[in-house]
């Protein structure tokens, strides 16, 4: 009996420990010359607060982190501009780099 305790426990523990792993997570990058708004967005679940950052050098917004797979909405909008919108996918490619062309109004 106390060998059937002591193999439960240590499966308990691994099972523990593999939860701990680091969940996969994704990024989008988007490639846009002077935004005034940049939204991403999660239709499948409503959410629309996610945070970016923004590469000067190198031109572009980049939302990381982000948990889930699934169709991701960006949308960009600039003064003068008509907005843009396009849905990307992430899966098995955990990176996503879109270039914007923002067209005047």
């Amino acid at each position: 009996m106390k060998k059937l305790i002591l193999i439960s426990f240590g499966v308990l523990m691994l099972t523990s420990c593999l939860k701990d792993e680091v969940p996969f997570q994704y990024t989008i990058r988007v490639f846009v010359t002077d935004a005034d708004i940049i939204v991403l967005s999660f239709p499948q679940t409503g959410r629309s607060d996610f945070e970016y950052t923004y590469n000067e050098a190198e031109g572009y917004y980049e939302f990381s982190n982000l948990m889930n797979a699934g169709t991701y909405r960006i949308v960009v909008q600039k003064s003068g501009y008509r907005p843009w919108q396009r849905d990307v996918t992430l899966g098995e490619n955990r990176v996503a780099s879109i270039n914007v062309t923002l067209t005047r109004n």
